[in-house]
This record gives C-alpha cells, sequence and structure tokens, in this order.
C-alpha cells in the first residue's frame, strides 16, 4: 500500500502491511527482519530500491514503511517482497504508483482501432488551472463488433493524467459507467508516434476496464487507423 497518486516534486510514501498465515503454528513476525521495495518505471526499467525495517504492531502482524525521495512523472510499478532470511518466506506482490505533473501538457485523440471488428474512441483530457488534484475532460470508447450488442464506455470522472518525462506515451485512468451502468474503472495507454504523412508508424491505445472488485469485465488496443493520438507536452522555461 502507501501511496498510490502522488504529485512530481512530493516525498513518496511506500508502506507494506504483514500477517502471518493461520496455520495454527504461531512464528515471530519480527523475524521476518525487512522489506524490499523495488520501483520500476513504465519502460520496464528498475529507478530505485528501498528497504523497510518490520515493525510489529499487533500479535502476527506488523508494518514495513519508508519515505524515499521524489520520482520523475511517470507510472511505476512497485514490487514488494521480504528480504532474504531463514525464517519466512512469502511471494512477491506488486502495486502501481502514478506521479503526475499537472503542468506537463495534455493529450486528445480520436479515430479507430485496425484490429478485428469496430471499435471508436474519442479523448481530451487535461489539468485545469483553477484544480490541479484531477485532470478533467472527455473520453468515449464504442464497440460495435457485434451490433446486437454494442459495448460502450464513458468516463464519469478522471483520477490522473500521466505524461512521462520521456518517451511517447501517456496514462490515464478514472471511473467510467460501462453500457450505462455506474461502477466501473478504467485505464489508457496511448502512445503517440509522432505520425506523419506517410509514415508506417501508427499511434496505439489500450484500454482496460474493471468492475468493482477489481475484475476486468473488457479490454481493447491496437494500432489506431484512420485517426490520430497527440500528447502535447508544454515546453519547460528555465
Amino acid at each position: 500500500t502507501g501511496d498510490t497518486l502522488t504529485r512530481a516534486g512530493e516525498t513518496v510514501a511506500v508502506l507494506a502491511l504483514l500477517s502471518e498465515e493461520q496455520d495454527g503454528y504461531p512464528g515471530d513476525i519480527k523475524k521476518s527482519s525487512s522489506v524490499v521495495f523495488e520501483i520500476w518505471n513504465s519502460q520496464g526499467v528498475k529507478v530505485r530500491e528501498v528497504v523497510a525495517r518490520v515493525l510489529e504492531t499487533s500479535p502476527g502482524k506488523a508494518i514495513a514503511e519508508v519515505l524515499t525521495e521524489p520520482l520523475p512523472t511517470d507510472l511505476y510499478t512497485i514490487r514488494v517482497r521480504l528480504s532474504n532470511n531463514s525464517y519466512y518466506e512469502s511471494e512477491e506482490t506488486s502495486g502501481e504508483l502514478a506521479v503526475y505533473d499537472p503542468k506537463a501538457g495534455f493529450v486528445y485523440g480520436a479515430g479507430i482501432l485496425k484490429e478485428e471488428g469496430f471499435k471508436t474512441f474519442c479523448f481530451n483530457v487535461r489539468y485545469h488551472r483553477k484544480d490541479t488534484s484531477r485532470p478533467t475532460g472527455i473520453l468515449r470508447f464504442t464497440d460495435r463488433t457485434d451490433r446486437r450488442d454494442k459495448i460502450e464506455i464513458v468516463a464519469t470522472s478522471l483520477t490522473y493524467l500521466v505524461i512521462p518525462e520521456t518517451g511517447d506515451k501517456a496514462f490515464i485512468s478514472g471511473f467510467c459507467k460501462f453500457n450505462g451502468e455506474s461502477g466501473y474503472s478504467f485505464t489508457v495507454e496511448i502512445e503517440d508516434k509522432g505520425r506523419r504523412r506517410h509514415s508506417r508508424s501508427a499511434d496505439t491505445i489500450h484500454l482496460v476496464v474493471k468492475d468493482s472488485s477489481g475484475n476486468i469485465v473488457y479490454e481493447a488496443g491496437g494500432d489506431v487507423s484512420p485517426g490520430v493520438i497527440t500528447i502535447h507536452r508544454k515546453k519547460r522555461h528555465k
């Protein structure tokens, strides 16, 4: 657990909650010693590793927490594991951390997915000058592959817009209606390949919709053709 959304320039808190397996054989959770947090960026590169000591909070339960320096704007995966010890073992777990900069820029696009079926989308997302805590805008995705069973996703609120400092990608997250029903969340990964006329590289979009339990109920993505996606990065003034 810990921070899942933070603004660029802010210290990041990473935290893990530990509990012993209820197998009838009480152990000493303090012997788990420490927890390792590996922070990986959206390009699959490990950018940082921090270690936190385990502190028992109650019998069989403990916490490991550490503050780490601010991270560049990006969508990170935090992999969590116990440090090597001869007493406890556990499987690696992971979580998401979005580091956003409301001044980084904005994104917009519309088009058709170049895959089997007929899937269209449009979006325009940015941060408002007066409220930089959440982005504003629109996002709509329609799947008419089965004409008798159209699928429509419409964003109702936005959680973050992350435009990494480098690369061609951006990330959008929020809540949506799925075929008119509320209670769903979505994430979108877009890639602006700077397409020019006669270029062979197409922009891409990938959408995932989950229900309130975190189960994936819909997923689609691929090259955009026809259509265009634009990630507009604002210039920095030194």
